[in-house]
């Protein structure tokens, strides 16, 4: 596994939701911060995250040395100074990109100036694909950025360790108090494996949502048909659901159908569920292709939460095409 996470801002929400409600019913109690902003228009289609007035959102994860993200971004001011992404060690900032005026992008170390574009122009209110790649080391370290696919900036040999540690574990998206931000169609990933191990290009994240029954229908429905009762698309409806307290009780669902979009770097499977009894109970998120299934558990909480599973290759551990794809099934089932 080297992609950490994708974002689209496609579930749960729509431009009259908060962004930290969005979070808070997108993922479970170990997702990543928030702080004001809401959902709006997206980059290509769907959603974008809103940020402004010190908003941000974070995604935490375990300690890597060579980070990737790459986003959409677009901004209402190009002025000097103000952080756009932060690459972090717990709270001390490694790597910051800042916007300047005149349309530029400044990589810092902390607060120690790196390199600084020239010529990049950007224009106020227009969307950009920004990709940023750092590697900590307080001697060896080294980051290059990318706009549109074009690379802008970079260096290497250099000091890109603020921290007593040579590791990152969050990216945060920022603005400041006088900008408004918009961010859409996220990745982020380290550099181990086989795929998805560098710069993957200007991507789009695209939500799919639920749209039949499948092979497996054992959980009760509260009305109708079981995909009926999950297939809420971009709100979070907790008054139609479907229950089981039966151990091995399997729900699996179709989905809608991917259109031509180029190749596939990820998927992810998001499923709003809770407990309602005592003790441990485990949900098994599942997806299934050609009679081959892959499975990942979840304990659950008494608080709804998004539980996910993030899937770089097919249940048959091949790289997704559009057609494979179609062709999986995903739900769930009760340890």
């Amino acid at each position: 596994m080297t992609l950490i996470h994708i974002e689209g801002f496609e579930g749960s929400g729509d431009t009259n939701t908060t962004l930290r409600d969005f979070v808070r019913k997108t993922y479970a109690s170990s997702g990543p911060d928030t702080r004001v902003g809401t959902l709006a228009a997206g980059r290509v289609s769907g959603n974008s995250a809103f940020i402004q007035r010190y908003g941000f959102f974070m995604s935490k994860f375990t300690n890597k040395t060579t980070v990737t993200v790459g986003f959409g971004f677009k901004t209402n001011s190009w002025t000097n100074d103000n952080m756009i992404v932060i690459f972090g060690d717990e709270g001390t900032w490694q790597i910051v990109l800042e916007t300047v005026t005149g349309g530029e992008l400044k990589v810092l170390r902390n607060t120690t100036t790196l390199d600084t574009t020239s010529g990049l122009s950007c224009i106020a209110n227009t969307w950009y694909y920004i990709e940023l790649q750092a590697t900590i080391h307080n001697s060896a370290g080294s980051f290059e950025l990318r706009v549109d696919e074009v690379n802008v900036l970079n260096g290497t040999g250099i000091d890109t360790q603020e921290s007593g540690s040579a590791t990152l574990n969050n990216i945060a998206f920022y603005s400041d108090a006088t900008t408004d931000r918009y961010y859409d169609d996220v990745y982020i990933l380290d550099d181990a494996g086989a795929i998805n191990n560098d710069f993957l290009g200007d991507m789009q994240v695209i939500g799919l949502y639920v749209d039949g029954d499948g092979t497996d229908s054992d959980f009760t429905s509260s009305g109708g048909a079981n995909y009926e009762d999950v297939d809420d698309g971009y709100i979070l409806d907790t008054t139609n659901y479907v229950e089981s307290s039966t151990p091995t009780n399997k729900d699996m669902y179709t989905f809608e159908a991917l259109g031509d979009y180029g190749e596939i770097a990820g998927v992810l499977l998001n499923v709003d569920a809770l407990k309602t009894d005592a003790g441990d109970v485990t949900l098994n998120l599942f997806a299934t292709f050609d009679a081959v299934d892959v499975e990942v558990p979840k304990a659950m909480t008494a608080s709804w939460g998004a539980h996910q599973m993030l899937r770089e290759t097919d249940p048959k551990s091949n790289v997704w095409t559009k057609t494979n794809l179609n062709a999986t099934q995903f739900g769930f089932e009760i340890d």
